[in-house]
C-alpha cells in the first residue's frame, strides 16, 4: 500500500538520497497500516494496535531529526 502517487510524493522521491527514500517509503507503508488499525478500533475496541502503529510512523522521524538514523 502506498499513497505516494495520490499526493505527488512519487515525483520528488527521485531527488532524495536512498536512505531518505527508504525511510519515506517505510513511513508511508506504516501510515497505511495505521489507518487500518485505527479503523479496527471501532470494531474491536482495542487501542493497542493503533497506538503501536502510530509509534511505527513517528519513530523514524524522531530518529532522523535526532541524527541517529
Amino acid at each position: 500500500m502506498s499513497s505516494l502517487s495520490l499526493h505527488g510524493g512519487a515525483e520528488v522521491t527521485r531527488y532524495m538520497p536512498d536512505g531518505m527514500q527508504d525511510a519515506g517509503s517505510a513511513i508511508d507503508r506504516a501510515a497505511s497500516r495505521f489507518a487500518i488499525a485505527a479503523q479496527d478500533v471501532g470494531v474491536r475496541g482495542d487501542l493497542k494496535p493503533a497506538s503501536s502503529g502510530l509509534t511505527e510512523i513517528t519513530t523514524p522521524c524522531v530518529s532522523c531529526r535526532a541524527g541517529t538514523a
